[in-house]
């Protein structure tokens, strides 16, 4: 991709000299790491060191896949809560459909009754654990998780 938008910067448009909107594209997204990349270089390290740390330790979680994925989409910010389809413009509202409350990750999870009783089931110490971690970012629960339980 450096030599095609290396040519690109010299006055090649492509391999035949023609006009292409993919060489266009190219050209903007060298511009764009050249811009960015002193900024990058100094705040990324750190964020990238952790940021690769965490989402290893998730996926080296002896857990069955689909767990891991709902774990990562978790993360990402990704499933289809109340919150992220009204953002996405894809729901009229917030709503949870269960109990009527504003939705999120954590409601869905964690706080609603119906999620509460299910667990119930689990031993009253992992529930307490889980809902005591007041993190509104899924992802730091997440990590916050993975240190604290076994």
């Amino acid at each position: 991709m450096y030599k095609k938008a290396r040519g690109l910067l010299d006055g090649h448009f492509d391999k035949r000299g023609s006009f292409l909107v993919r060489s266009t594209y190219h050209m903007l997204v060298y511009r764009q790491e050249q811009h960015d990349a002193p900024v990058r270089n100094i705040v990324g390290r750190l964020d990238h060191r952790t940021d690769s740390k965490e989402w290893m330790s998730l996926w080296k979680v002896r857990v069955p896949s689909k767990i891991r994925i709902f774990l990562w989409r978790l993360a990402k910010h990704s499933l289809p809560t109340g919150d992220v389809l009204h953002h996405r413009k894809m729901a009229q509202g917030n709503a949870y459909f269960f109990c009527g409350m504003e939705d999120s990750w954590r409601h869905s999870l964690l706080e609603c009754y119906m999620v509460r009783c299910i667990w119930a089931l689990e031993k009253e110490e992992t529930m307490e654990l889980l809902s005591g971690i007041l993190e509104n970012d899924a992802k730091s629960w997440l990590a916050i998780m993975a240190e604290i339980l076994p």
